[in-house]
């Protein structure tokens, strides 16, 4: 598992004196509020966040040594980093970057189906874009009539396919 997880890209800036406004990948950007460095790259030496605060959706971040407009403006664009152990995470949780690479395999055949390559939300739920061994992109609602388990220990999510549902199948 990754030891520093994405947790947003900064979208602009906000006020005069350097604050950063930052789009969390979070289903909830409270998590994020409490941390105390963040990182412009995974490893990289990390700035000392001296406050946080949610607004919005979004998080309000002044970090140290970034004082004015000008040097906020630096930060636009880029993807910020946080060590997972700096982020609380409920029991029974996981952090969706975990899933990525996971196997999909069938809850009672076992068969394999791919791999998962990106997780995204359509609103009402997440789904899965799940690589085949063949190629094809396919695409896996996250929900419970679909999703049997995920086990992060084994790397594997089990499924409960409909027919169709991988047009690789025999």
């Amino acid at each position: 598992m990754k030891n520093y997880l994405e947790i947003g890209e900064v979208v602009t800036v906000h006020g005069l004196r350097g604050q950063i406004k930052l789009y969390p990948w979070s289903d909830s950007p409270a998590c994020l509020a409490k941390l105390p460095e963040i990182f412009l790259a995974e490893g990289a030496k990390g700035v000392k966040v001296e406050q946080i605060s949610v607004q919005k959706n979004m998080l309000l971040i002044k970090l140290a040594g970034c004082d004015s407009v000008e040097s906020a403006r630096a930060y636009i664009g880029k993807t910020l980093y946080a060590r997972r152990e700096d982020i609380p995470l409920a029991p029974g949780s996981h952090f969706v970057q975990d899933l990525i690479g996971l196997r999909v395999c069938d809850a009672h055949s076992g068969r394999c189906y791919g791999r998962v390559e990106e997780v995204r939300n359509n609103g009402a739920h997440d789904y899965y874009s799940v690589r085949t061994p063949g190629g094809s992109l396919c695409f896996f609602p996250a929900v419970e009539e679909f999703l049997h388990s995920l086990d992060l220990e084994k790397g594997e999510v089990l499924i409960k396919p409909i027919e169709g549902m991988f047009p690789d199948e025999d």
